[in-house]
């Protein structure tokens, strides 16, 4: 404890640092809930030690997390675990997911797949995820919120998952999902 406080201390005339943790705290004051709050200190912890500025994924993921319920957390942890699993089998540099409502489903059900090949050589040492996360009452908010945050982008696939409805896209680079996801878990 006598290190971080220290640490703090050190770093407390930097503006890069003053930057990042007065960000932080308009988000922690803003927060719908407090399940997020961990995710938020680690946002921070990842720019203070890195000593970068607050750019447009620290600023996208601190105002998505600010909007969420604690049920919309859980489920983009695991959205976000899912597509760095996606992107992860085959080495693929871009994962594309897809909400549709299943004929009796309550709930939207989550779809993804890998876009482009595995690459030449690379070999898988486990099985594939899954193509179907399942059901998830928060998808489309999800989207929507990871788009208009600069996180996702709009799905522009040559075609719709098979025996989909109206589509409702959105695409990742893996890098940024990488990146969610050491700040979320």
């Amino acid at each position: 404890m006598a290190a971080a406080e220290a640490e703090l201390r050190a770093k407390a005339g930097e503006p890069l640092f003053q930057e990042v943790v007065l960000e932080n705290l308009r988000s922690l004051d803003e927060a719908l809930d407090d399940a997020v709050v961990p995710a938020l200190a680690r946002l921070m912890r990842m720019y203070v030690t890195e000593s970068r500025r607050a750019d447009a994924f620290f600023r996208g993921v601190r105002r998505l997390l600010s909007d969420l319920t604690g049920d919309e957390y859980a489920d983009l942890c695991s959205l976000i675990r899912w597509a760095v699993e996606l992107a992860s089998y085959g080495n693929q540099d871009v994962v594309e997911l897809e909400y549709v409502m299943r004929d009796g489903a309550t709930a939207p059900t989550l779809l993804g797949r890998q876009s482009g090949p595995t690459p030449p050589g690379f070999v898988v040492g486990k099985p594939p995820p899954s193509e179907t996360m399942g059901e998830m009452p928060s998808a489309q908010r999800l989207f929507h919120l990871l788009r208009v945050n600069g996180l996702g982008f709009e799905g522009s696939s040559v075609g719709p998952f098979p025996g989909a409805g109206p589509p409702s896209r959105i695409v990742f680079h893996r890098d940024v999902v990488v990146r969610m996801q050491k700040v979320l878990v």
